[in-house]
């Protein structure tokens, strides 16, 4: 499974097998973007995680509308990541895109995945 991750992560960055994987630079972070812009279908329903303290964690329904862009200005965060949009209780939020996990079977799970992975392994 590691295997599966490392492979569609080399091809978000056009990278051959064995090559090491990029930091969480603002440049891998533009990559990331353009990527899950195109391959992310919005708005979807997904489950935000908040840490809650010691070993808990709180997860909030919320709808995702976008990723957030250079053009917004805040759109990464250099311990957060990429930053996305979301509805919550009908209020409008900027919400850190690693801590979002898709519903269902929602076509965005493996991204969403993905891209939680590397940001984790690549700080």
């Amino acid at each position: 499974m590691q295997d599966d991750f490392e492979s569609r992560v080399r091809a978000v960055f056009k990278l051959g097998n064995g090559a090491p994987l990029p930091p969480a630079d603002e440049e891998a972070h533009i990559v990331w973007h353009e990527y899950l812009s195109s391959h992310l279908v919005f708005p979807f329903e997904a489950e935000y995680c908040e840490d809650a303290g010691h070993l808990a964690e709180e997860r909030f329904p919320i709808v995702v509308e976008r990723l957030l862009g250079p053009e917004d200005g805040s759109w990464w965060d250099e311990l957060y990541g990429l930053l996305c949009e979301a509805q919550h209780k009908r209020q409008r939020v900027s919400l850190p895109l690693a801590e979002v996990h898709a519903t269902g079977r929602s076509p965005n799970r493996v991204p969403l995945g993905d891209y939680a992975q590397w940001l984790r392994l690549a700080r």
